[in-house]
């Protein structure tokens, strides 16, 4: 019989199951493997260097008071309104940047390192929780790296606790230097991921950006022409989506280090971002091998042998190395479907500002607002306009003014202030008018909608605005422009709600 010529091979599954926990144990030993600790030692100074810098400037300049003491109200993430309780007084507020700077020292120097990287992470994520008006990105990449320079032995070199618990050599795990690496690759990635979109793709907001950057001693006769702007934009964006390649293999990572160096340095020049550039600059050099530190301060640090034998470093107990790996695998999960969780909602997120946070938006939106909130007294039916100045800072009203879900927090605080003098059941309108990367403006909010209650459907306005308008207009002609709208007007007619848009 033709069947009986071949032998059907039946499969083990317990063959199958033993060959995939070798191969498992053989991926656990190589991140297990030793490596030099030198290069992230000195990802640990900087990183320490920069943000004593940063915690110092807000106390010898006193940012501390203006951003998060002196202001009526502080927007709060959600499920964390208990962190304000920071900034109730005074001298809490300044005593927990003191302690935070304090960690920060202790981590440069490598001193109680354990003890002191974990003050620092709660402390500085607490100081990042406190108020969403002063959201940056390169803000939450400092809360992931403190969390992940928790966990790494980034202290077994070049450390005064080197010295005090008597380590016997300067190795560390692979596998902590190439979480630092996803952390800072992933910044990077998903940074370009955010630029495929058509407003970036057009040329907005960096055409106005560099139209206001005209004086540049480098750029700045190239800034008001299309092909420069083009040029910017799509350089930027493959910077993002390429760069991390480059970085990764031998033979680019030279070439690829000195692109971050011409991007950071350009970026610092062009737009004020504070310790971003720096930080990432310092940041990447974790792309080269992990003695490269010892290779360049040869006189300082002198070379070390890489053990052959694989072991795993660090771990006490067996339960602590599993628990530690089973967090930096969770970790690199989160990372890397959190920043994709607009994709589930099918909406403009530079418009309506939902989940624009923690996903490397950068430089995605230019918006120019105008707002004015009306409180409307149940009990004799009376409009008054609420003066957001009396209770917020500069830097609170521009970020709010284009946040429709801030604009929301704020109107909750309206209510809860009309209470505490004796006005319950206040209703808060908004009367906000945004233009977004150039389009003319148009209504953010629904101004029919009384934002203390229950929200319906459709209470952010749609994005109705085409973009390539270049609509750069002074806000005191808006109100013309707006009102060419016969339905528009007969809100606003009914309402009483705009007399002259500020």
């Amino acid at each position: 019989m033709i069947g009986s010529r071949f032998k059907t091979k039946k499969r083990d599954p317990c063959g199958e199951r033993s060959d995939k926990l070798n191969n498992l144990g053989r991926f656990l030993k190589h991140l297990e493997a030793p490596v030099d600790g030198a290069s992230i030692a000195f990802l640990r100074i900087a990183f320490a260097a920069v943000m004593l810098f940063w915690l110092g400037m807000h106390i010898v300049l006193d940012k501390i008071g203006a951003n998060y003491y002196e202001p009526s109200f502080l927007f709060p993430y959600t499920g964390f309104e208990w962190v304000t309780w920071i900034a109730a007084e005074g001298r809490w507020l300044y005593l927990h940047f003191l302690v935070v700077f304090l960690a920060a020292a202790g981590m440069l120097f490598g001193v109680f390192y354990r003890f002191s990287s974990i003050i620092f992470a709660i402390g500085f994520c607490l100081i990042f929780l406190l108020d969403k008006t002063t959201y940056q990105n390169h803000y939450y990449f400092i809360c992931l790296l403190s969390i992940l320079l928790v966990v790494c032995p980034v202290h077994q070199t070049l450390s005064f606790d080197r010295l005090r618990l008597k380590l016997t050599h300067p190795h560390v795990p692979r596998w902590s230097v190439w979480i630092l690496r996803f952390q800072i690759g992933l910044v990077y990635f998903f940074g370009g991921v955010a630029k495929m979109n058509i407003d970036w793709v057009s040329g907005f907001p960096m055409r106005k950006v560099l139209q206001d950057r005209q004086d540049h001693f480098l750029i700045g006769s190239f800034c008001d022409q299309d092909w420069f702007v083009y040029a910017f934009v799509w350089s930027g964006l493959l910077f993002d989506l390429l760069i991390v390649g480059l970085l990764l293999f031998r033979k680019t990572r030279l070439f690829g280090f000195a692109l971050c160096l011409i991007f950071h340095l350009l970026n610092a020049s062009l737009f004020r971002i504070g310790i971003f550039p720096w930080l990432m600059i310092f940041a990447t050099t974790i792309f080269f091998e992990p003695n490269w530190p010892r290779k360049i301060f040869s006189s300082f640090l002198p070379a070390i042998e890489t053990p052959s034998v694989v072991s795993p470093i660090g771990y006490k107990k067996a339960a602590t190395r599993f628990a530690t790996l089973g967090f930096i695998g969770l970790f690199v999960v989160f990372q890397v479907l959190f920043p994709l969780r607009h994709f589930l909602y099918n909406e403009n997120t530079s418009w309506t500002e939902r989940n624009h946070h923690f996903s490397w938006h950068m430089k995605l939106r230019g918006k120019i607002t105008a707002i004015r909130f009306y409180t409307r007294n149940p009990s004799n039916g009376q409009w008054a306009k609420f003066k957001l100045q009396e209770h917020l800072q500069l830097h609170q009203m521009m970020r709010m003014t284009r946040d429709p879900w801030m604009i929301r927090d704020f109107a909750i605080f309206i209510e809860d202030f009309y209470k505490g003098i004796g006005i319950p059941d206040i209703e808060v309108r908004v009367f906000a008018l945004c233009s977004m990367n150039g389009r003319k403006p148009q209504l953010l909010i629904d101004p029919n909608v009384d934002l203390t209650a229950d929200l319906p459907a459709g209470w952010i306005m749609p994005l109705e605005s085409p973009i390539g308008g270049e609509f750069y207009q002074p806000i005191e002609t808006w109100e013309r422009l707006v009102m060419t709208d016969p339905i528009l007007a007969e809100i606003v007619a009914e309402q009483k709600l705009l007399s002259k848009t500020n």
